[in-house]
């Protein structure tokens, strides 16, 4: 096989792949693409067939994939967030240095990972798992350098400063 003849079956196989199961217009270009490769001597009429056939079969697969009976669809869902963050504040007369600022300069992140789906006979559910135990944020400091925690919690304490708490579960 000479090499355009093999580059242009490639590009045919590609274009009856990526064409959806569904009728449609891609299907039509896909399908009237094979004929004109046929037409030309291109391509012989069963490896066209086998090509529309290999693109039916694959497209109906999907990217799905089956774990159990029960579970009709599982989504994956979640964000990664990253700042930077500088507070200060004059200490207070209470202090031993009163006047003086303290001044925190931290890297914050938060993650959140989660599952969501159906079930069969009409359940749904869900679960989120979080980077922290606290109900109003999931924002942690790398290095665990925040304030007012013990001073044996530093950047390689193994404190839960990178543990994953379950923030959301339900069924219904």
């Amino acid at each position: 096989m000479n090499p355009i003849k093999k580059i242009t079956v490639i590009l045919a196989a590609a274009a009856a792949a990526l064409a959806p199961a569904t009728p449609g217009a891609a299907q039509v270009t896909a399908d009237a693409l094979l004929n004109k490769l046929v037409e030309r001597g291109i391509l012989k009429a069963d490896e066209a067939a086998a090509l529309k056939n290999e693109s039916v079969t694959n497209n109906a697969e999907g990217s799905k994939f089956k774990i159990s009976n029960a579970i009709k669809s599982m989504e994956l869902f979640g964000d990664l967030r990253f700042r930077y963050e500088y507070r200060s504040a004059q200490l207070g007369p209470e202090t031993t240095h009163a006047g003086d600022y303290d001044a925190a300069n931290r890297f914050r992140y938060a993650l959140r990972i989660g599952l969501r789906g159906d079930l069969t006979d009409d359940f749904y559910y869900g679960l989120r798992l979080e980077t922290s135990a606290n109900p109003r944020s999931t924002w942690n400091t790398l290095g665990n350098s925040s304030g007012g925690q013990s001073p044996n919690y530093g950047p390689f304490s193994k404190a839960n400063n990178y543990s994953l708490f379950i923030g959301l579960a339900y069924l219904g």
